[in-house]
């Protein structure tokens, strides 16, 4: 029996678990954000024996398929013997426009490039047609084409759906709270009563409760894709069903705003299939709601960064106030903090229930609402910070109303430390910028690994650590036996070579190294050891001293502890993945801070005059001196000072209430220069990690230190290698 192919099917994701299983969530996250159905076996297959589970799949009709090759799908009998001979032989046949799709992470011969003869050889494939004659897309962490598979993903599956489509109309399902699995097409308001076209389903992180920082880092990435393929297909009507939070209704709004031509009609259906328009006037006579205001003058200190105005969205005065008043004392360069009140015009008796917002008023609510979040943006010249407790299809039309003004929205979560629900800043929206309407996902900060307060603090670095606060000692730790500290990086074979006025300085590329002798996660216990271990190691056990750390012979001293925002589930190497744009592939425009990638200066054949280079020392060291082991010395003053920013958020206290603990993490870069022809810039290693695209900087490695351990110079310069 042949398969049976439908264009409105699910994907197929087929690949090896033991190696792939974390590459195919984020597919599966990535198509899910784009409005695409994956059927991924952890997620949609039912009990049973495994063959007959996946037949039944086959048999239910797919649009396409991803092959999804990582090194050890060699060790897949499944994937070879039941999966591919079915994949392949539904791609030949000519009668559909199923398609079968590659993924390759086997890095080539550099690493921003792919073994396209890879698949074949590791799943055996002799007969024709080759697997590498199916178009692949790279996955490596120096070369991402996710955004180009989605967009032929979305091309194909609209083109089919356009087809059948009289009037032109497309249905975009929004939700996050059920968990999405591939009958979700299925699931909610539909206007023909059948499946939604597109359906963007994100799931929810498990420690706040919000949607994922992956999720929303993919729909930044999907959310232009999906609009252009819509625009592509001369639609001209666009509903949006389901709700979620509102923060997926906004920004899908601000993806379609009012000022885009080219569509008719844009129409909201909520969970209860009431339907939200947004044409047409409901008379003043005929309201039922109405907006209030209730404004707090503030007019805190200036500071770094750009002003800012809290606003809360709230539905008949159900929002808790004490949470937005936590979320206005965070706020630095705070103008004003205000109350949008959507309530009835005529209040309840007090034995009636509180009447819905209707759905016919929204478009008058939606205007009168975003008229004075434009009023209070060009008042105070200020960014909206944003809480809503309104309804998705509500806020939906707000977003479309938004255009060109700077909107950070805000989440209703879970503080896993206390159990207390608190506001989550979640992403930036700024419709009609050149990267929306999502310019900005802001980091999920885990505040804890564990509820379990930390009662025991145990030192793992090589120097006894001295605690005070408020000037008195609480306690003096003695330096580690074994301390942890990550292994000497790895050097690869030497990429390039600056000629700086009196002679060459050689550039390697340097592998970073894991940290060894990490103890075992503790509950209640918690690890002091070095900034650049607690970087490196992603742990949110790890503390380092903070914040002026005193060097008094064997020991330091310090006020306070600090920790870093750790991140579970490979939630960092993933985004590792989908950050790395692809020019070959539209990933977008390059920052205004870089530079098209160039070629390696490194040919050896040039003169030295040819391959003259300046460097520039933007280190926090007023000088740097290069001391090869034979050749003179080359002492670089300093320039400027490139460094990442850090925010310190108080975090509590341990358990008996003294120590301080201070959450920190790591922002934008600030203090470096432009790319300029000819020139490299020193800059330290966190420099070079947090602007990966920048191959315009180095840091100083081979460290040269004096007999009592100062440094003192450095014998070359490195790169960080790609991290997979």
């Amino acid at each position: 029996m042949a398969d049976a192919f439908d264009p409105k099917g699910p994907i197929f994701i087929s690949y090896r678990r033991s190696d792939g299983q974390k590459v195919a969530e984020l597919l599966d996250t990535y198509l899910r954000a784009a409005g695409l159905v994956p059927w991924r076996d952890l997620v949609d297959l039912p009990p049973g024996e495994t063959a007959q589970r996946v037949s039944d799949a086959f048999d239910g009709g797919l649009s396409s398929a991803i092959l999804l090759v990582t090194a050890e799908i060699k060790d897949s009998d499944f994937v070879r013997e039941h999966e591919l001979p079915r994949l392949r032989a539904m791609d030949a046949d000519k009668d559909n426009t199923f398609r079968l799709h590659v993924v390759n992470t086997i890095q080539g011969e550099s690493y921003d490039r792919i073994n396209i003869d890879a698949p074949d050889e590791l799943l055996k494939v002799s007969d024709d047609p080759k697997l590498r004659k199916l178009k692949h897309y790279a996955l490596l962490p120096g070369r991402s084409e996710l955004r180009q598979l989605v967009r032929d993903l979305l091309g194909a599956r609209l083109r089919a759906r356009h087809q059948t489509l009289a009037d032109n109309e497309i249905n975009i399902q929004t939700q996050t709270r059920p968990f999405p699995d591939s009958y979700s097409r299925f699931s909610g308001p539909t206007v023909v009563g059948a499946e939604h076209d597109l359906m963007i389903r994100l799931r929810l992180d498990r420690f706040t409760g919000v949607p994922e920082e992956i999720g929303y880092r993919c729909l930044q990435q999907t959310l232009p894709l999906m609009v252009d393929a819509i625009y592509s297909c001369g639609v001209k009507k666009i509903t949006q069903t389901g709700g979620g939070h509102f923060s997926i209704g906004w920004a899908l709004g601000a993806a379609l705003p009012t000022t885009r031509t080219g569509f008719d009609t844009f129409t909201s259906v909520d969970v209860s299939n009431n339907l939200w328009s947004d044409s047409g006037i409901t008379k003043a006579k005929d309201r039922t709601f109405d907006v209030e205001v209730e404004s707090t003058a503030v007019g805190g200190e200036d500071a770094a960064g750009p002003n800012r105005v809290a606003v809360l969205l709230q539905y008949a005065n159900r929002a808790r106030l004490s949470a937005f008043e936590s979320m206005t004392d965070s706020l630095p360069n705070l103008r004003a903090a205000v109350v949008i009140n959507v309530k009835p015009i005529q209040p309840p008796a007090h034995d009636e229930r509180m009447q819905d917002i209707p759905s016919e008023e929204g478009y008058a609510l939606a205007r009168d609402i975003t008229y004075l979040l434009r009023k209070l943006a060009n008042e105070h010249d200020a960014e909206l910070h944003i809480a809503s407790n309104l309804p998705t299809s509500l806020t939906a039309l707000c977003g479309r109303r938004m255009n060109t003004v700077n909107c950070v929205l805000y989440e209703w979560g879970r503080d896993w430390t206390t159990g207390i629900k608190r506001y989550y800043p979640v992403i930036r929206v700024q419709s009609g910028e050149p990267d929306g309407p999502i310019t900005e996902v802001f980091p999920q900060r885990r505040w804890s690994w564990e509820r379990t307060p930390v009662t025991e603090v145990v030192n793992l670095t090589s120097h006894a650590v001295q605690l005070y606060h408020e000037g008195l000692p609480i306690c003096e730790l003695a330096a580690a036996d074994r301390s942890v500290e990550p292994e000497a990086p790895d050097m690869t074979e030497e990429k390039d070579e600056i000629c700086h006025n009196t002679g060459p300085i050689p550039v390697f590329q340097v592998t970073p190294s894991p940290v060894v002798h990490q103890p075992i996660a503790v509950p209640g216990r918690g690890y002091i050891v070095s900034r650049a271990v607690a970087v490196a190691s992603n742990r949110a056990d790890f503390y380092f001293p903070y914040p002026e750390v005193n060097a008094h012979g064997a020991a330091v001293t310090a006020e306070a502890l600090a920790q870093l925002p750790g991140s579970d589930d490979d939630t960092a190497a993933l985004l590792r993945l989908i950050e790395n744009r692809c020019p070959r592939c539209g990933g977008g425009p390059q920052s205004k801070n870089t530079a098209p990638t160039p070629t390696s200066t490194h040919d050896r054949a040039q003169t030295k005059e040819e391959r003259a280079t300046m460097l520039a020392n933007y280190t926090p060291h007023a000088t740097l001196t290069y001391r090869p082991d034979s050749a003179e010395t080359i002492v670089l003053p300093q320039l400027g000072n490139a460094r990442c920013q850090e925010e310190y958020i108080p975090a509590g206290t341990f358990d008996d209430g003294d120590l301080p603990v201070t959450l920190m993490r790591y922002g934008q870069v600030t203090g470096l220069p432009d790319p300029q022809p000819g020139t490299v810039y020193v800059v330290s290693q966190l420099v070079v990690n947090a602007l990966p695209e920048r191959v315009d900087l180095a840091f100083p490695a081979g460290l040269v230190r004096d007999d009592e351990g100062t440094i003192i110079g450095f014998r070359y310069l490195a790169r960080s290698a790609p991290v997979s």
